[in-house]
């Protein structure tokens, strides 16, 4: 007779027998971040998105036996939230209350306001949430978190790190006795500045102007290129660590990376400022864990230098939108090169959303958002990471596969291809809502909307066109401004109509160093007035 056991059971099994003949503290956390709640992309209502993962994620966590969760930033999609991203979230927390999972651990995000999540910090203490919005007036040994079992036995220390911004590591780096210590109201005009002047469609409310997520390839990519367990190899996180190196004997560091940064006094003052930071933060939690054999997790809401996958090849000038805000990740946080963490056993960050590892190392990783935030993401699969660990050994990382009740779509290519395909999805049978963009080849003289007219309403109710794009908008801008359809400059953003508009006015071409010239000096004047109107 077959004997079936499930992935659950493998895993409890193997922390028992950790625990057990290892002499060691093992524990088992679900590290997720990105959730973005109230995020409205192209003005969809992505509430039963949100509803539907949180229930999944409880059900997760009880089945899986979670020890921990940590959210890793960016919560929320904007500073402002609306009530009911507020309700979803509070409501998850107490659903918590009664599970297996006896701690929680979340720290604040770029889009985050500290202010808001902080608020309720006392309370949520209660329930064993443990919340850091920001790293002001804290000291190193307040960012340090006991972690319990079941049975109330400490299994481990998170260092919970939450995004800094620059007032606050400018603060740091000045001599600050604590972790951070710029004044609440300097934090607070740093929380108003990463805050922009575009609106929430749905509340109302202050929008970023700069959201933590860099989109990259036009057509979908291969995403995560490290998607297997940590080797045994990598049990450590910081160039030159002093740390206990695993059984298998091998070196904790990990090569430092030049971070690429248009100002190298900004890139050399966030190294020095993160190096600085989580050095106090790490000697404080080795002071608390006082050579108990239990393990470290750090915390982080940063952009790391190194990464694998979809930005590994990225610069500064990749952006994309999500129909509200521009997202703009690469050169916003900075490159933060690997070498600033700590010696610690595992490496929890957010802020880019798609599920990789820093510098080849298991045991820094990024789990990436649970939904997808950008059509350039459309086509890749969205995780989780369960991490089981013990003080010494290499993590034990598991991707698990998030559920997505909608479908996003990105239909690319001339307008007669894509004008087929619209045909193809009408005749066919929609198991989900189908939300597509549109990324066409402009062809002159033609009015795309009016092309794809009678495909688009020849649509189910259940698919829907929420995007349009031109693609090849280089090529684009060599041509006459007068060769786009009034009724497709909706499709352009300002810094493509005001180049567009200088070609056609000077006659000059695009790849010419005059053109070039010209756009240098006024495309920077001119963006800095349309962000203020």
């Amino acid at each position: 007779m077959a004997v079936v056991v499930s992935a659950s059971a493998l895993w409890r099994w193997r922390l028992h027998f950790i625990t057990a003949y290892s002499g060691m503290a093992a524990m088992r956390i679900i590290h997720t971040a990105d959730w973005h709640l109230g995020n409205q992309m192209h003005d969809i209502d992505r509430r039963e998105e949100a509803q539907t993962f949180l229930r999944w994620l409880k059900a997760t966590i009880e089945a899986r036996n979670v020890d921990t969760l940590i959210v890793a930033g960016d919560i929320f999609d904007v500073a402002n939230p609306p009530v009911e991203a507020r309700r979803l979230y509070y409501s998850f927390l107490a659903s918590l209350v009664d599970t297996c999972c006896k701690n929680v651990v979340i720290i604040g995000g770029n889009h985050d306001s500290a202010v808001l999540l902080d608020a309720a910090k006392e309370l949520l203490e209660v329930l064993h949430i443990t919340v850091v919005g920001s790293i002001n007036n804290l000291t190193p040994e307040a960012m340090c978190v006991e972690l319990v079992d079941a049975s109330g036995t400490v299994c481990g220390i998170c260092l919970a790190v939450p995004f800094a911004r620059e007032v606050e590591l400018r603060t740091l780096l000045a001599g600050g006795t604590g972790a951070g210590n710029a004044a609440p109201e300097a934090t607070a005009r740093a929380e108003d500045a990463t805050a922009s002047d575009a609106s929430d469609t749905v509340a109302g409310n202050a929008a970023p102007k700069v959201v933590a997520f860099a989109e990259v390839a036009t057509a979908p990519d291969a995403g995560d290129t490290g998607d297997g367990n940590a080797a045994p190899e990598a049990t450590a996180c910081a160039e030159g660590a002093t740390a206990a190196a695993s059984d298998a004997g091998a070196s904790n560091a990990v090569p430092e990376v030049a971070a690429p940064a248009t100002d190298s006094s900004d890139s050399d003052m966030q190294r020095a400022a993160y190096t600085e930071l989580y050095r106090r933060v790490y000697a404080a939690a080795e002071a608390l864990r006082a050579g108990r054999p239990i393990p470290l997790i750090a915390t982080g809401h940063l952009y790391a230098a190194d990464l694998e996958g979809r930005l590994a090849a990225s610069d500064a000038s990749t952006k994309t939108d999500d129909g509200v805000k521009v997202l703009d990740v690469l050169g916003t946080l900075g490159n933060v090169p690997p070498s600033v963490f700590p010696a610690v056993d595992y490496v929890a960050l957010g802020h880019i959303h798609y599920t990789t590892m820093v510098a080849h190392n298991p045991a820094i990783r990024y789990s990436g958002s649970p939904f997808v935030l950008g059509y350039d993401e459309a086509a890749l699969p969205h995780y989780v990471l369960c991490v089981e660990l013990s003080a010494g050994s290499a993590p034990v990382v598991e991707k698990i596969e998030t559920p997505q009740p909608f479908v996003y779509r990105r239909l690319t290519g001339a307008l007669p291809d894509i004008k087929r395909e619209l045909l193809q999805l009408a005749a066919a049978a929609a198991e989900k809502p189908i939300f597509l963009e549109l990324c066409y080849k402009k062809d002159v003289g033609v009015n795309a909307q009016a092309f794809l007219d009678d495909a688009i309403h020849s649509l189910p109710p259940q698919i829907s066109v929420v995007s349009w794009r031109l693609q090849e908008q280089e090529r684009l801008f060599a041509a006459s401004f007068e060769a786009v359809d009034a009724s497709e400059i909706k499709n352009l953003d300002d810094k493509e109509i005001f180049t567009q508009l200088i070609l056609s006015k000077t006659g000059l071409s695009a790849d010419s160093d005059e053109a070039k010239a010209a756009l240098q000096t006024f495309l920077p004047l001119f963006l800095q007035a349309a962000s203020e109107v």
